[in-house]
């Protein structure tokens, strides 16, 4: 049987703001199940690049980078990135103070500016990313969402796979980044469980976990 791929899912629980992980730690472990092991870890400050080189993927969902967050962690993770580790972005991961943590927007090649509140969205395949291989089978949805808006930044090569409609204008959710060698994804969805409970965007979040550790 070949070895499972070692996951770091990082995410804020009892001392999350907006974006607890609780349950949603679990609901991921279970939907990558099949070829890779889920390790979570709350302490993400003390995060090296030692330590992260013992994983094939790391998954952030931290909710308070600029509480609990550390330049030696958002360091250890950009350098993990550039030296060919494989990093997720989901949601709340990418937003990080420019002048404390300026790696993790950088890394995710966008800052998040605002929200407007909670609402359906529907999600389409932006047509120069229909051929990616995370899209294969891929097919519209709507679900319950956060409306995240970004700047995005030129640091990095981006692909977009997926965008949104909100107040008539389309907007980007989720891209892949070309980052010195790694493979970074950013899934702008999972505000709460519900979003992780969704099947087409469980699809969506588990080839991009596939494609990132090379399964695809």
């Amino acid at each position: 049987m070949q070895e499972k791929k070692k996951v770091l899912f990082i995410g804020d629980f009892k001392h999350a703001n907006w974006h607890p992980a609780t349950d949603i730690d679990q609901i991921i472990s279970e939907l990558l199940s099949e070829t890779m092991a889920v390790t979570v870890e709350e302490d993400y400050a003390s995060l090296t690049l030692e330590t992260l080189r013992e994983y094939d993927l790391l998954i952030n969902y931290a909710d308070q980078w600029k509480d609990r967050g550390s330049a030696r962690a958002a360091g250890a993770i950009a350098a993990y990135a550039a030296t060919g580790g494989a990093v997720i972005g989901l949601h709340s991961g990418i937003i990080a103070p420019l002048d404390q943590y300026q790696e993790i927007p950088m890394l995710f090649g966008a800052r998040f500016t605002n929200h407007p509140p909670y609402t359906d969205l529907t999600y389409e395949a932006v047509d120069s990313g229909k051929s990616h291989p995370i899209m294969e089978g891929f097919q519209s949805f709507t679900m319950g969402e956060e409306p995240y808006m970004f700047e995005m930044n030129n640091f990095g090569r981006l692909e977009h796979l997926i965008d949104y409609e909100y107040e008539g204008e389309r907007r980007p959710a989720d891209w892949i980044v070309h980052f010195g060698l790694g493979r970074i994804v950013y899934l702008a969805q999972g505000h709460d469980p519900r979003s992780f409970r969704n099947a087409d965007f469980q699809k969506l979040l588990l080839r991009s976990a596939l494609w990132a550790t090379g399964q695809l």
